[in-house]
């Protein structure tokens, strides 16, 4: 037997005193979730090499001292004689072990910091799975490297065959690519170039009112989805339009939704009437993915140069449609509460005939010319693009790079400056600089909103199925208590967009919404996000990188052509991150230096760039 030289403790006891059966079965279903994952790994793998080095560690919380148990899915990998092992983290929800609210002092008063079971995500979690591979391997610490980490949730079962592929896959994907990245130094992407000399490029539009899953099946919201897809070329001979044969493939998915940003208008010259136009939409993407096999960041740009589609010609507007906006809160009874009637930007925006100055609800019909006109009066055809990064995640891993970013980490600038350039052929980082000099915009890629988001979902109470919490928007709050109250409105506007807010407060100020429009414990939340927002030379950069690589993207299905066509509060970016229309027009056939404020700063392990 071996011996434990670690100093006893009351905590650690169990590791001293073992005995051949726990009292507690706290391993009883990580145990069950790895055997599944050994089970089905022998069948879907099918390299003999790979296999052998897929293997799948436990820290047990009876044994190992860990608050919830967690499988821990290895990938290892001999590089130049060195042993490394790519490591991600399932944490298996236990309902027994919930975390406690912490009470913490800012500037602006104490806070009530909430946590949920992503906060175990943690670096003390992650030195002891570097310790558990260790002490099972001969691999240095050195050469073990953090590939991800997630939650699989309290009421998932090890036999859903669906979710132990979805997660199996996560996982192996992130164990590869980050081994690639930090010790192969592989690109491992097809570029732009290569693509278009033998396919045609196409983006679709989807309108809907509903959810995408994670791969643990949870809902994200998604009521504006961009699919770019690749269609082979035809061959000589053969006629383009009938043939039946031609390979079409999904490349990339953008799932997400368009929220508001209010900004007064400019004082009006002597004798023009008030300019109306004060709100920008803002594309809000929830789940940004690729399609194929491999995760890559260089496929994570290729998805947001495809989403640059929403805001040509307003095609994002079409989301607001009454046969597509329709959604409403059935939390807790089955009254529902709507919430997506574009009316209510009249609350905000004076639009009403009788009178230049009232704020009321405007009346909204299903025409389409009459949205087109709404939109026209009440919107700037400028648009923002935002990311929600969560901190744990199935795709957290490959998209973290953008916070860092954002918080000017410059080996996350440099590597996204790198796939930017391998995607386009290199073609990006001259358009990015020539762009640069030519505005005086600094080197930046992206903002952080400085807030940490709540991420979860509410259950409907009359079918009982799970919507995501992000429905509450500021469209959304100006249909629940625009009218009856209005400070609700406001409230919401600063904790979503006031940078002279602690973001701890921001946070706090959005949960206590949220227990208003849903219900205290009517609602779930199970992570948080960083909101990224783009700057828009990066993106016009991006626009121009791909059209020069010869990205020629046709939008297949847009639905609307409306070319042509009194929260006040800080936003310190907003003049860097709005991309204005005739930066993306050539995509398709058919303030100061950063912003004012502190980053909110999580417990939860990340790469470091």
């Amino acid at each position: 037997m071996s011996q434990n030289t670690q100093a006893p403790s009351a905590t650690n006891i169990n590791s001293f005193l073992t005995r051949p059966v726990a009292r507690r079965s706290a391993g009883e279903k990580v145990r069950e979730f790895a055997k599944k994952f050994e089970e089905l790994a022998d069948i879907q793998v099918t390299n003999a090499d790979i296999r052998k080095a897929l293997q799948f560690n436990i820290l047990d919380a009876g044994n190992d001292q860990v608050l919830m148990s967690t499988v821990l899915v290895t990938l290892y990998l001999t590089h130049k004689g060195v042993v490394h092992a790519g490591v991600f983290e399932w944490i298996i929800e236990d309902d027994s072990q919930r975390l406690t609210d912490l009470t913490l002092p800012t500037p602006q008063g104490s806070v009530t910091i909430r946590r949920t079971t992503s906060d175990v995500a943690d670096r003390e979690l992650w030195e002891k799975a570097k310790a558990k591979i260790a002490s099972q391997s001969n691999v240095l610490p050195e050469n073990i490297h953090f590939a991800g980490s997630d939650v699989i949730p309290s009421e998932a079962v090890a036999t859903d065959e669906t979710l132990i592929h979805a997660t199996l896959y996560t996982s192996t994907q992130a164990a590869m690519a980050v081994l690639q990245d930090e010790v192969v130094g592989a690109p491992g992407f097809i570029t732009i170039p290569a693509l278009v000399e033998t396919s045609n490029l196409q983006v679709g539009i989807g309108y809907a009112d509903g959810n995408t899953v994670t791969s643990t099946g949870l809902p994200v919201r998604s009521t504006l989805s961009i699919a770019l897809t690749a269609t082979d070329k035809a061959q000589p001979g053969v006629n383009q339009t009938t043939s039946l044969h031609r390979k079409k493939v999904e490349l990339t998915r953008v799932d997400g939704y368009v929220d508001m940003v209010y900004r007064a208008p400019p004082a009006p010259a002597y004798g023009q009437p008030p300019k109306t136009q004060a709100l920008y939409a803002r594309y809000v993407m929830t789940r940004l993915d690729t399609q194929f096999d491999a995760i890559t960041l260089e496929g994570m740009l290729l998805g947001l140069a495809s989403a640059f589609t929403a805001g040509y010609d307003w095609t994002w507007a079409g989301a607001f449609l009454p046969r597509y906006a329709s959604s409403a809160i059935r939390s807790g009874s089955k009254k529902s509460t709507e919430l997506r009637d574009l009316g209510a930007v009249g609350l905000l925006v004076p639009l009403d005939e009788k009178g230049p100055a009232r704020h009321t609800l405007i009346s909204t019909k299903t025409e389409d010319k009459d949205l087109a006109a709404l939109v026209n009066h009440a919107f700037n055809p400028e648009m923002l693009y935002t990311l929600h990064v969560t901190e744990t995640g199935d795709l957290s891993w490959v998209q973290e790079v953008f916070v860092a970013a954002a918080r000017g980490h410059q080996g996350a600038i440099d590597k996204i400056v790198r796939s930017a350039d391998t995607l386009t052929g290199g073609q990006f980082s001259q358009r990015w600089q020539a762009l640069r000099q030519q505005t005086g915009a600094p080197a930046t890629i992206c903002f952080d909103d400085k807030i940490r988001l709540p991420i979860g979902y509410y259950t409907d109470a009359n079918d009982g199925t799970k919507h995501d919490i992000r429905e509450i928007d500021l469209l959304a709050i100006l249909n629940a208590f625009g009218e009856k109250d209005f400070t609700v409105v406001q409230r919401f506007q600063n904790a979503m967009d006031n940078l002279s807010m602690q973001p701890e407060k921001r946070t706090e100020e959005l949960y206590k919404i949220l227990d208003e429009v849903f219900g205290v414990g009517r609602y779930v939340v199970t992570d948080h996000a960083t909101p990224i927002t783009f700057a828009a030379v990066f993106l016009q950069a991006l626009n121009e990188a791909c059209v020069a690589a010869g990205a020629d993207i046709r939008p297949m299905n847009r639905q609307l052509d409306f070319s042509g066509g009194t929260g006040r509060v800080a936003y310190g970016h907003l003049d860097q991150a709005i991309l204005r229309p005739e930066a993306t027009a050539a995509l398709f056939t058919n303030g100061p230096i950063g912003a004012q404020g502190r980053s909110y700063t999580s417990n939860v392990y990340t790469r470091v760039y």
